[in-house]
């Protein structure tokens, strides 16, 4: 149902992107009631471990939801007369393929996208790869059994179905990126099997064997910011530290690393504890052959690779700093080619002689570099008519851009109208490269991971911008290490959603969401909660107020006591409706409501000081409240920086 005070994002028009073999206008037809009948999940004799894993899981899925067990069976002569759901090559689907000409090759099911077929009330899902299959089996649980994936800890069963409505399929559905994810507090955690039923495909939580693996990144223990991993600094220590307390370097090594010139004496240059590479050094210029950050690059890079002989993607990632090197090198180099242009060109360099030694030593073995479009170097390597500077800021084929805007205002799209002038269209003046694209994109407020946020408003738009500027691997980066957070299981779910199928309404897949984590009782107390926000922050674009990322516009005076009073009732009225009923997962939801609570409570908290009417009795009676939840639930992060602990907040209230 539309509501006219939703967050409304322009919405584009948009061709289906999730193909399907069926025609738009055919309506799945039923075929039967699965429980009227028998079935078994059928294998290839020689089928993988993760058919084999994810056989169980429909075997154990299916029993939880119907009480109904199905056999597992390798041999179609010991059916006996049972329909079956066919799980990757068997006979039964070979000769199926063959008929109907089903593709399941890499471009058409873009890596990770999967088939399901369905003839004589049988069943047959099939992929590209594992990992496509295992997908292609939650798809079934959802959509036929009605098993909803929704958070690192809860799913949701529907339990002693009395039939199962088998529906027609023929259809592939073929994910917008080859790689996808977003990051929130279990992905960083390395939760498979949350990632796996979001259908995620990432390097920071690679999933075992037996559910299909990820793509093949090289693992380092920092996967974003990995120069400190190929070149750490402490090899080359001389022991002691500078004036302002840092490591001393080697005086041959230290214009390998950030730098300036002092009294003709290299300095290296520190950001909060961080020491970025000099990527000039061996370019455009070099203190010696072997010293050169180019040529160390290389043969650390060599090293590495020469050990890890499976990867696909290495991330060439650089410090997370706010500024490139300050040397006169890569001042100058940055005048003439921008700082994005200096890193595409030592990148280049690195992929060129590495790529060399490996086809050389490991049978013609390639392997794709990315590198950051970030911070200091987020501008394209451009000139004033749009164009590449010179040929040598073209990235080589073997190098790809992993855009990430970290400037952006996370609830608009990147060419959202209402986007910040440095952010948008951005990403089409670097699409003149004609490369290959990644993208690290942005999700909350990392300050106060309580402040209502309503980036799912934007992803819509925000991944079909994506999608067609060739992006092949999608990273939406959220909050990562405080669990007691609703908001990133609320944007997960819509994000994953999304993936698969561009043209799902923003809007029902929130109340989806709601429905069955919250409870039949309480659901639409939550989800009119986020009409009544994502509509206020409607109404603030509409008054010029700039939503950006840092939340600076999160204010008493933008968020009246009314709105907020309101918004902290429909959490109330809620939790009184799930406690008067006789749900069997009372205490589930009571536990979920509560804590999604926690965003209303910490709002209008912060706000308290600023409300007319509002005395410290009601502050502090408020403060308790959410104390209390905070204890209850074991929260230790209010915000991504070290000191935003729940413990020092309580020192703001005296607690």
């Amino acid at each position: 149902m539309k509501n006219n005070r939703i967050f409304c994002l322009s919405v584009l028009l948009l061709p289906l992107i999730c193909s399907c073999n069926e025609s738009e206008d055919i309506l799945p037809k039923f075929l039967c009631d699965m429980l009227s009948k028998d079935y078994a999940i059928l294998l290839a004799k020689e089928s993988s471990e993760t058919e084999n894993y994810v056989a169980k899981e429909l075997k154990d899925t299916y029993f939880r939801c119907t009480n109904v067990n199905l056999d597992i069976l390798d041999d179609i002569a010991m059916l006996n007369g049972k329909n079956f759901i066919s799980l990757g090559n068997t006979e039964q689907f070979n000769g199926i393929q063959a008929r109907k000409k089903i593709d399941l090759s890499k471009q058409a099911l873009n890596e990770d996208g999967f088939y399901i077929y369905t003839e004589s009330n049988n069943i047959y899902i099939n992929a590209y790869n594992d990992r496509g299959i295992m997908y292609g089996v939650y798809e079934f649980l959802e959509n036929t059994l009605g098993v909803k994936y929704l958070s690192h800890d809860y799913t949701y069963y529907p339990l002693s179905l009395k039939e199962v409505n088998l529906y027609s399929y023929d259809k592939a559905y073929v994910p917008l990126f080859p790689q996808r994810a977003y990051l929130n507090t279990p992905v960083f955690d390395n939760d498979f099997n949350y990632v796996a039923h979001m259908r995620f495909n990432t390097d920071y939580a690679v999933m075992p064997s037996y559910m299909g693996g990820s793509s093949l990144w090289h693992q380092f223990p920092i996967p974003g910011h990995t120069v400190g991993s190929i070149l750490p600094y402490t090899n080359y220590l001389e022991g002691g530290v500078d004036s302002n307390g840092m490591p001393l370097i080697k005086e041959e090594y230290k214009e390998v690393y950030q730098h300036r010139y002092i009294d003709d004496k290299v300095v290296n240059n520190w950001y909060l504890g961080e020491l970025d590479l000099c990527y000039t050094n061996g370019v455009d210029y070099n203190i010696s052959n072997s010293n050169s950050t180019l040529n160390l690059m290389i043969e650390s890079l060599k090293e590495i690779l020469t050990k890890d002989t499976t990867c696909e993607y290495l991330h060439i990632g650089q410090a997370d700093v706010a500024f490139s090197c300050p040397c006169s090198h890569c001042s100058e180099s940055a005048s003439k080619y921008k700082s994005s242009g200096v890193m595409i060109r030592f990148v280049n360099k690195v992929e060129e002689a590495v790529n060399s030694y490996l086809r050389e030593t490991q049978n013609g073995r390639e392997v794709t570099f990315s590198m950051f479009a970030y911070s200091y170097n987020v501008q394209p390597p451009v000139n004033d008519e749009g164009k590449p500077i010179d040929e040598t800021v073209i990235p080589n084929k073997r190098v790809t851009i992993k855009y990430a805007p970290i400037q952006a205002d996370y609830v608009y799209s990147l060419d959202d109208s209402r986007q910040n002038d440095s952010t948008r269209n951005q990403l089409k003046k670097w699409s003149v490269l004609g490369c290959d694209f990644m993208a690290w994109t942005y999700a909350t407020i990392f300050s106060n991971y309580y402040y209502y946020y309503p980036h799912y408003q934007s992803l819509r738009n925000l991944l079909t911008e994506l999608h067609n500027a060739n992006v092949i691997y999608e990273f939406d980066q959220s909050l990562y290490n405080e669990y007691n957070v609703y908001q990133q299981y609320l944007d997960a779910y819509v994000f994953s959603k999304l993936c698969w199928d561009i043209d799902k309404d923003v809007n029902e897949l929130v109340k989806e969401f709601c429905k069955y984590y919250f409870g039949d009782d309480a659901y639409m107390d939550v989800y009119n909660f986020h009409m009544l926000m994502d509509g206020h922050y409607n109404y603030l674009t509409t008054k010029g107020i700039t939503l950006d990322s840092g939340g600076s516009f999160i204010t008493g005076t933008n968020f009246p006591y009314q709105l907020m009073n309101k918004a902290c009732q429909y959490f109330a009225d809620a939790i009184a409706k799930t406690n008067a009923s006789s749900s069997k997962q009372k205490e589930t939801y009571i536990k979920h409501l509560e804590i999604a609570s926690l965003t209303p409570l910490y709002m209008s908290l912060r706000f308290y000081p600023y409300y007319d009417g509002v005395n410290d009795e009601m502050t502090s009676s408020l403060a308790s409240k959410f104390f209390d939840l905070t204890d209850k639930y074991g929260v230790k992060k209010y915000g991504e920086n070290s000191l935003l602990t729940i413990a020092n907040l309580k020192k703001e209230y005296g607690i």
